[in-house]
Protein backbone atom coordinates (compact mmCIF):
# COMPACT_ATOMS: atom_id res chain seq x y z
CA UNK A 1 0.00 0.00 0.00
CA UNK A 2 3.11 2.45 0.68
CA UNK A 3 4.17 1.83 -2.64
CA UNK A 4 1.55 2.66 -4.38
CA UNK A 5 0.60 6.01 -2.45
CA UNK A 6 4.43 6.42 -2.93
CA UNK A 7 3.99 6.01 -6.71
CA UNK A 8 1.01 8.11 -6.85
CA UNK A 9 2.68 11.21 -5.10
CA UNK A 10 5.46 10.44 -7.60
CA UNK A 11 2.95 10.81 -10.63
CA UNK A 12 1.28 13.69 -9.28
CA UNK A 13 5.07 15.29 -8.50
CA UNK A 14 5.89 14.67 -12.16
CA UNK A 15 2.55 16.24 -13.73
CA UNK A 16 2.89 18.65 -11.67
CA UNK A 17 6.59 19.43 -12.73
CA UNK A 18 5.41 19.46 -16.41
CA UNK A 19 2.59 21.45 -16.63
CA UNK A 20 4.37 24.50 -14.55
CA UNK A 21 6.66 23.75 -17.62
CA UNK A 22 9.91 23.63 -15.52
CA UNK A 23 11.33 23.02 -11.60
CA UNK A 24 10.86 25.41 -9.33
CA UNK A 25 14.50 27.78 -9.26
CA UNK A 26 15.71 26.07 -12.13
CA UNK A 27 16.21 28.65 -15.02
CA UNK A 28 16.59 27.24 -18.33
CA UNK A 29 15.24 23.71 -17.32
CA UNK A 30 13.89 21.98 -20.53
CA UNK A 31 11.73 18.67 -21.47
CA UNK A 32 12.39 20.21 -25.14
CA UNK A 33 13.86 17.10 -26.83
CA UNK A 34 16.03 18.10 -30.00
CA UNK A 35 16.23 16.75 -33.32
CA UNK A 36 19.76 16.02 -35.26
CA UNK A 37 20.12 17.15 -38.87
CA UNK A 38 23.44 17.93 -41.28
CA UNK A 39 25.59 18.17 -38.44
CA UNK A 40 23.37 20.71 -36.37
CA UNK A 41 21.72 20.25 -33.01
CA UNK A 42 18.67 22.40 -33.03
CA UNK A 43 16.81 22.68 -29.59
CA UNK A 44 13.99 24.79 -27.76
CA UNK A 45 14.71 25.32 -23.79
CA UNK A 46 12.28 26.68 -20.86
CA UNK A 47 14.39 30.19 -21.16
CA UNK A 48 12.00 30.93 -24.58
CA UNK A 49 15.29 30.94 -26.57
CA UNK A 50 16.02 27.96 -29.76
CA UNK A 51 19.20 27.01 -29.98
CA UNK A 52 21.46 25.21 -33.27
CA UNK A 53 24.78 23.85 -32.12
CA UNK A 54 27.44 22.19 -33.81
CA UNK A 55 26.45 18.19 -33.51
CA UNK A 56 30.12 17.81 -33.14
CA UNK A 57 31.08 20.15 -30.40
CA UNK A 58 28.31 21.47 -29.06
CA UNK A 59 29.73 25.32 -29.79
CA UNK A 60 26.54 27.50 -30.87
CA UNK A 61 25.82 28.18 -34.55
CA UNK A 62 22.89 30.83 -33.76
CA UNK A 63 19.90 31.04 -31.30
CA UNK A 64 16.54 32.74 -31.57
CA UNK A 65 15.82 35.57 -30.39
CA UNK A 66 19.60 36.29 -30.86
CA UNK A 67 22.02 37.10 -28.35
CA UNK A 68 20.74 41.24 -27.76
CA UNK A 69 17.63 40.44 -27.94
CA UNK A 70 15.44 39.43 -24.93
CA UNK A 71 13.94 36.12 -24.63
CA UNK A 72 10.71 34.67 -25.41
CA UNK A 73 7.67 34.94 -23.35
CA UNK A 74 7.07 31.30 -23.32
CA UNK A 75 9.00 28.13 -23.27
CA UNK A 76 9.81 25.66 -26.22
CA UNK A 77 8.61 22.42 -25.66
CA UNK A 78 8.29 19.34 -27.88
CA UNK A 79 10.90 18.25 -30.78
CA UNK A 80 11.83 20.84 -33.52
CA UNK A 81 10.70 19.79 -37.13
CA UNK A 82 12.79 20.47 -39.79
CA UNK A 83 11.41 20.53 -43.67
CA UNK A 84 14.33 21.94 -45.77
CA UNK A 85 16.25 24.77 -44.35
CA UNK A 86 12.56 25.51 -42.13
CA UNK A 87 12.71 24.50 -38.81
CA UNK A 88 9.34 24.47 -36.83
CA UNK A 89 8.80 24.35 -32.90
CA UNK A 90 5.73 25.77 -30.60
CA UNK A 91 5.78 27.42 -27.63
CA UNK A 92 4.31 27.89 -24.06
CA UNK A 93 3.08 31.44 -25.39
CA UNK A 94 0.62 29.95 -27.96
CA UNK A 95 2.40 30.60 -31.60
CA UNK A 96 4.34 28.23 -33.66
CA UNK A 97 7.27 29.70 -35.05
CA UNK A 98 8.60 28.99 -38.04
CA UNK A 99 12.76 30.20 -38.59
CA UNK A 100 15.66 29.73 -40.89
CA UNK A 101 17.32 27.06 -40.27
CA UNK A 102 20.50 28.50 -41.27
CA UNK A 103 20.68 31.66 -39.71
CA UNK A 104 17.84 31.21 -36.67
CA UNK A 105 16.13 34.29 -38.41
CA UNK A 106 12.13 34.07 -38.31
CA UNK A 107 9.83 33.47 -41.01
CA UNK A 108 6.38 33.47 -39.90
CA UNK A 109 4.51 32.83 -36.81
CA UNK A 110 0.84 31.06 -36.71
CA UNK A 111 -1.46 31.69 -33.30
CA UNK A 112 -3.20 29.09 -31.45
CA UNK A 113 -5.00 29.99 -27.92
CA UNK A 114 -3.44 28.44 -25.52
CA UNK A 115 0.42 26.48 -25.17
CA UNK A 116 1.82 24.92 -27.28
CA UNK A 117 3.75 21.53 -26.06
CA UNK A 118 2.94 19.02 -28.82
CA UNK A 119 5.63 18.24 -31.44
CA UNK A 120 4.75 19.45 -34.83
CA UNK A 121 4.39 16.86 -37.79
CA UNK A 122 4.58 18.06 -40.91
CA UNK A 123 3.56 15.45 -44.26
CA UNK A 124 2.58 16.64 -47.54
CA UNK A 125 2.90 20.30 -46.75
CA UNK A 126 0.40 20.27 -44.28
CA UNK A 127 1.50 21.01 -40.89
CA UNK A 128 -0.64 19.61 -37.71
CA UNK A 129 0.22 20.87 -34.01
CA UNK A 130 -2.20 20.32 -31.28
CA UNK A 131 -2.34 22.76 -28.47
CA UNK A 132 -3.88 23.18 -25.09
CA UNK A 133 -6.97 24.89 -25.83
CA UNK A 134 -7.91 22.14 -26.78
CA UNK A 135 -7.46 22.41 -31.02
CA UNK A 136 -5.76 20.32 -33.18
CA UNK A 137 -4.65 22.62 -36.33
CA UNK A 138 -4.13 22.26 -39.69
CA UNK A 139 -1.61 24.96 -41.46
CA UNK A 140 -0.20 25.47 -44.54
CA UNK A 141 3.42 24.77 -43.86
CA UNK A 142 4.75 26.87 -46.71
CA UNK A 143 2.19 29.98 -45.90
CA UNK A 144 1.26 29.52 -42.50
CA UNK A 145 -2.72 29.68 -43.92
CA UNK A 146 -4.49 27.70 -41.57
CA UNK A 147 -6.68 24.71 -43.14
CA UNK A 148 -8.66 23.55 -40.21
CA UNK A 149 -9.27 23.25 -36.66
CA UNK A 150 -11.10 20.60 -34.63
CA UNK A 151 -11.94 21.15 -30.50
CA UNK A 152 -11.63 18.35 -28.78
CA UNK A 153 -13.04 17.93 -24.80
CA UNK A 154 -9.40 18.45 -23.18
CA UNK A 155 -5.79 20.08 -23.91
CA UNK A 156 -3.79 18.36 -26.76
CA UNK A 157 -0.17 17.99 -25.59
CA UNK A 158 0.74 14.33 -28.01
CA UNK A 159 2.22 14.74 -31.50
CA UNK A 160 -0.44 13.61 -34.15
CA UNK A 161 0.35 11.34 -36.56
CA UNK A 162 -0.43 11.47 -40.22
CA UNK A 163 -0.48 8.70 -43.19
CA UNK A 164 -2.28 7.40 -46.06
CA UNK A 165 -5.17 10.14 -45.96
CA UNK A 166 -5.19 9.94 -42.05
CA UNK A 167 -4.46 11.94 -39.10
CA UNK A 168 -4.62 10.22 -35.97
CA UNK A 169 -4.40 12.39 -32.40
CA UNK A 170 -4.94 12.00 -28.42
CA UNK A 171 -5.95 14.05 -25.91
CA UNK A 172 -6.55 14.45 -22.35
CA UNK A 173 -10.36 13.79 -22.68
CA UNK A 174 -9.32 10.19 -23.10
CA UNK A 175 -10.12 9.77 -27.01
CA UNK A 176 -8.13 9.13 -29.52
CA UNK A 177 -9.66 10.81 -33.23
CA UNK A 178 -9.08 10.10 -36.60
CA UNK A 179 -9.58 12.64 -39.78
CA UNK A 180 -9.32 12.91 -43.36
CA UNK A 181 -6.73 15.54 -44.60
CA UNK A 182 -9.55 18.04 -44.96
CA UNK A 183 -10.63 17.43 -41.01
CA UNK A 184 -13.17 15.43 -41.82
CA UNK A 185 -13.68 13.34 -38.58
CA UNK A 186 -13.37 9.39 -39.33
CA UNK A 187 -13.64 8.19 -36.05
CA UNK A 188 -13.26 8.13 -32.53
CA UNK A 189 -12.09 6.04 -29.42
CA UNK A 190 -12.38 6.28 -26.22
CA UNK A 191 -9.90 4.82 -23.39
CA UNK A 192 -10.09 4.88 -19.70
CA UNK A 193 -7.93 7.56 -19.16
CA UNK A 194 -6.33 10.71 -20.95
CA UNK A 195 -3.86 10.55 -23.67
CA UNK A 196 -1.05 12.37 -23.28
CA UNK A 197 1.49 11.61 -25.36
CA UNK A 198 1.85 11.10 -29.40
CA UNK A 199 0.17 8.57 -31.40
CA UNK A 200 2.11 6.30 -33.86
CA UNK A 201 0.20 5.06 -37.14
CA UNK A 202 2.13 2.25 -39.02
CA UNK A 203 1.09 -0.88 -40.81
CA UNK A 204 -2.27 0.15 -40.65
CA UNK A 205 -2.53 0.40 -37.02
CA UNK A 206 -2.53 3.12 -34.17
CA UNK A 207 -0.69 2.75 -31.10
CA UNK A 208 -0.69 4.28 -28.29
CA UNK A 209 -0.59 4.70 -24.19
CA UNK A 210 -3.09 5.88 -21.64
CA UNK A 211 -3.35 7.35 -18.16
CA UNK A 212 -5.29 4.30 -17.51
CA UNK A 213 -1.84 2.00 -17.31
CA UNK A 214 -2.71 0.84 -20.87
CA UNK A 215 -1.18 -0.08 -24.15
CA UNK A 216 -3.67 -0.14 -27.31
CA UNK A 217 -3.51 -0.77 -30.91
CA UNK A 218 -6.44 0.28 -32.92
CA UNK A 219 -7.82 -0.85 -36.37
CA UNK A 220 -6.63 2.49 -38.41
CA UNK A 221 -9.58 2.37 -40.55
CA UNK A 222 -12.26 2.35 -38.01
CA UNK A 223 -11.11 2.94 -34.80
CA UNK A 224 -11.89 -0.92 -33.27
CA UNK A 225 -9.45 -2.25 -30.44
CA UNK A 226 -7.04 -4.76 -31.66
CA UNK A 227 -5.46 -5.34 -28.24
CA UNK A 228 -4.78 -3.70 -25.34
CA UNK A 229 -1.85 -4.53 -22.04
CA UNK A 230 -1.95 -3.34 -18.67
CA UNK A 231 1.32 -1.81 -17.34
CA UNK A 232 1.60 -0.78 -13.58
CA UNK A 233 1.58 2.82 -14.19
CA UNK A 234 0.31 5.83 -16.62
CA UNK A 235 1.73 4.98 -20.06
CA UNK A 236 3.13 8.93 -20.53
CA UNK A 237 5.33 8.16 -23.40
CA UNK A 238 4.70 7.54 -27.25
CA UNK A 239 5.42 3.87 -28.50
CA UNK A 240 7.91 3.21 -30.54
CA UNK A 241 7.59 0.53 -33.35
CA UNK A 242 10.53 -0.88 -35.06
CA UNK A 243 10.55 -4.25 -36.76
CA UNK A 244 7.27 -5.91 -35.27
CA UNK A 245 7.67 -4.60 -32.29
CA UNK A 246 6.61 -1.73 -30.01
CA UNK A 247 8.91 -0.66 -27.70
CA UNK A 248 7.04 1.32 -24.83
CA UNK A 249 7.80 3.03 -21.08
CA UNK A 250 5.51 3.12 -18.49
CA UNK A 251 5.52 5.58 -15.23
CA UNK A 252 5.51 2.33 -13.15
CA UNK A 253 9.70 1.93 -13.94
CA UNK A 254 9.36 -0.79 -16.61
CA UNK A 255 9.98 -0.61 -20.57
CA UNK A 256 8.03 -3.33 -22.22
CA UNK A 257 8.78 -4.95 -25.62
CA UNK A 258 5.63 -6.26 -27.28
CA UNK A 259 4.51 -8.01 -30.41
CA UNK A 260 3.16 -4.84 -32.59
CA UNK A 261 0.20 -7.34 -34.26
CA UNK A 262 -0.82 -9.32 -31.32
CA UNK A 263 0.47 -7.53 -28.21
CA UNK A 264 2.08 -10.28 -27.23
CA UNK A 265 4.51 -9.40 -24.11
CA UNK A 266 8.33 -10.55 -25.54
CA UNK A 267 10.20 -8.98 -22.82
CA UNK A 268 10.41 -6.26 -20.14
CA UNK A 269 12.68 -4.44 -18.19
CA UNK A 270 12.92 -2.66 -15.00
CA UNK A 271 14.88 0.80 -14.86
CA UNK A 272 15.76 3.13 -12.09
CA UNK A 273 13.06 5.54 -12.73
CA UNK A 274 9.60 6.57 -14.55
CA UNK A 275 9.98 7.26 -17.91
CA UNK A 276 7.89 10.05 -19.34
CA UNK A 277 9.81 10.27 -23.19
CA UNK A 278 9.36 7.46 -25.80
CA UNK A 279 13.03 5.54 -26.20
CA UNK A 280 15.25 5.37 -28.84
CA UNK A 281 16.94 2.96 -31.79
CA UNK A 282 19.77 2.30 -33.70
CA UNK A 283 21.31 -0.16 -34.89
CA UNK A 284 19.55 -3.01 -32.38
CA UNK A 285 19.85 -0.70 -29.30
CA UNK A 286 17.14 0.88 -27.29
CA UNK A 287 18.32 4.15 -25.00
CA UNK A 288 15.49 5.46 -21.99
CA UNK A 289 15.79 8.32 -20.53
CA UNK A 290 14.28 8.33 -16.76
CA UNK A 291 13.05 10.82 -14.16
CA UNK A 292 16.16 9.79 -11.81
CA UNK A 293 18.71 11.28 -14.86
CA UNK A 294 19.89 7.52 -15.87
CA UNK A 295 20.28 6.62 -19.90
CA UNK A 296 19.71 2.72 -20.22
CA UNK A 297 20.75 1.53 -23.36
CA UNK A 298 19.22 -2.12 -24.12
CA UNK A 299 19.46 -4.82 -26.51
CA UNK A 300 16.10 -4.55 -28.60
CA UNK A 301 16.05 -8.03 -29.44
CA UNK A 302 16.51 -9.15 -25.92
CA UNK A 303 15.84 -6.49 -23.39
CA UNK A 304 19.42 -6.78 -21.77
CA UNK A 305 21.45 -3.90 -20.58
CA UNK A 306 24.61 -2.71 -23.09
CA UNK A 307 25.59 0.52 -20.58
CA UNK A 308 24.22 3.00 -18.53
CA UNK A 309 25.29 6.71 -17.00
CA UNK A 310 23.51 9.27 -14.89
CA UNK A 311 24.75 12.62 -16.85
CA UNK A 312 22.93 14.94 -14.32
CA UNK A 313 19.23 16.10 -13.94
CA UNK A 314 15.97 14.31 -14.82
CA UNK A 315 15.88 12.88 -18.34
CA UNK A 316 12.10 13.72 -19.54
CA UNK A 317 12.50 14.11 -23.16
CA UNK A 318 13.44 11.21 -26.15
CA UNK A 319 16.97 10.63 -26.79
CA UNK A 320 18.21 11.12 -30.26
CA UNK A 321 20.86 9.13 -31.90
CA UNK A 322 22.47 10.26 -34.85
CA UNK A 323 25.93 9.28 -37.18
CA UNK A 324 26.78 6.65 -33.72
CA UNK A 325 26.18 9.82 -31.07
CA UNK A 326 23.48 9.65 -28.71
CA UNK A 327 22.49 13.25 -27.41
CA UNK A 328 20.43 13.67 -24.52
CA UNK A 329 18.68 16.64 -22.65
CA UNK A 330 18.30 17.27 -19.07
CA UNK A 331 15.60 18.55 -16.82
CA UNK A 332 18.33 21.79 -16.09
CA UNK A 333 18.43 22.52 -19.94
CA UNK A 334 22.01 20.27 -20.53
CA UNK A 335 22.96 18.60 -23.87
CA UNK A 336 25.36 15.72 -23.98
CA UNK A 337 26.55 14.15 -26.30
CA UNK A 338 27.69 9.91 -26.02
CA UNK A 339 29.27 7.32 -27.95
CA UNK A 340 26.10 5.40 -28.42
CA UNK A 341 27.55 1.78 -28.60
CA UNK A 342 30.33 2.71 -25.27
CA UNK A 343 28.78 5.59 -23.40
CA UNK A 344 31.88 7.71 -23.82
CA UNK A 345 30.99 10.94 -22.70
CA UNK A 346 32.12 13.15 -25.81
CA UNK A 347 30.36 16.91 -24.65
CA UNK A 348 28.32 18.53 -22.49
CA UNK A 349 26.48 21.80 -22.98
CA UNK A 350 24.12 24.46 -21.16
CA UNK A 351 23.31 26.84 -24.29
CA UNK A 352 21.42 28.64 -21.82
CA UNK A 353 24.07 29.75 -19.46
CA UNK A 354 26.32 30.42 -22.10
CA UNK A 355 26.41 34.42 -22.98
Amino acid sequence: MKNGRLVLVLSLGLLATVLSGCAPGVAGSSWSSLTVADGIVYVGSQAGRIFALQASSGDEVWRFPAATEKAGKGAFAGTPALVGDALYLGSHDGYFYVLDANTGSLRRTMATKGPIIADPVIVDGALYIGSQDRSLYAFDAATGRKEWEYSAGNWIWGSAAALGGRVVVGSFDHKVYCFDTAGQLLWEFKAEGGVPGGVVLEGGLVYFGAMDNRVYALDATDGSEEWSVSTGGWVWASPLVVDGRVYVASLDATVYALDAVTGTERWRYRVDGMVRAAPAYADGLLYVGTETGSLHVLDAESGMQKWTDKPGKSILSSPVVDSGTVYITTLDGTLYAMDGVSGVRRWSVNPSTRQ
